[in-house]
């Protein structure tokens, strides 16, 4: 639990500080066994906010459980994997990374305090794929500071690093993110506080094309937001099925 990064649109250290908490690679590999044994389950998702955090715990991990004849995907970041953390993934059993990118300008990801940039998430996809792993992107549309030309350069992104699945989500502003509480710091006047009217995950459902985002900012229209949202949910409804096709 926790992640030590202060990512400006991200819960998790108002949930659970700026400390990781780590359970004891000898817990993890006793209960995974026991949902082996016990019910069957051969397929695992870690949801650490940043799996391979931990490169030494990560190593011990990968050991323990290459053993048990399991298949796995987890969460990480760009600057989180290398060759050597690879190869372990595939030892353990790993088939699928999933890697949160967020935003594909690298003004923007200066301004929300992601701690990566666009060349090292290309990278990280490059060695995923050549290792014969399988690689999901995260990304979110709606962040502040976003150039006019976003969409265009998020499916250029996309088309040019080739992943085999991509999850679009929209701003939510947390309460407790440095969004929610410095809202002009981000360019933004205002926040609408019912978080019933809110779409996280734009997922592949084609409808809710009114969507409007609750989030106003000063300088983009929500109606313009809208259609570029628009534009983003049928390009990757597109490539997902394009990419479960082949």
């Amino acid at each position: 639990r926790g992640c030590p990064y202060k990512c400006a649109f991200c819960a998790s250290n108002t949930i659970w500080g700026h400390r990781v908490h780590y359970h004891s690679v000898e817990r993890v590999v006793k209960e995974i066994k026991y949902l082996r044994d016990r019910f069957g389950i051969r397929h695992f998702k870690f949801v650490d906010d940043t799996f391979t955090l931990n490169k030494s715990r990560f190593r011990r991990f990968s050991e323990a459980i290459s053993k048990l004849n399991i298949k796995w995907l987890c969460d990480t970041r760009a600057n989180a994997v290398c060759n050597e953390v690879l190869d372990q993934m595939i030892e353990g059993g790993c088939i699928y990374v999933d890697l949160g990118i967020e935003s594909v300008s690298d003004i923007v990801l200066d301004k929300i305090q992601k701690k990566q940039n666009s060349i090292e998430m290309k990278n990280a996809i490059v060695k995923i794929k050549s290792k014969g792993l399988k690689v999901k992107l995260y990304i979110i549309y709606g962040l502040p500071f976003e150039p006019e030309d976003i969409v265009q350069q998020t499916i250029d992104f996309i088309e040019e690093t080739d992943p085999d699945h991509v999850s679009l989500f929209t701003l939510v502003p947390y309460p407790g993110t440095d969004i929610w509480i410095n809202p002009q710091k981000y360019n933004i006047k205002r926040i609408i506080t019912d978080f019933g009217r809110y779409q996280h995950s734009v997922g592949g459902i084609e409808e809710e094309l009114s969507w409007l985002p609750n989030i106003e900012y000063f300088d983009r229209s929500r109606e313009r937001m809208r259609e570029e949202r628009n534009v983003l949910k049928k390009f990757t409804i597109d490539w997902n099925k394009k990419m479960m096709a082949d």
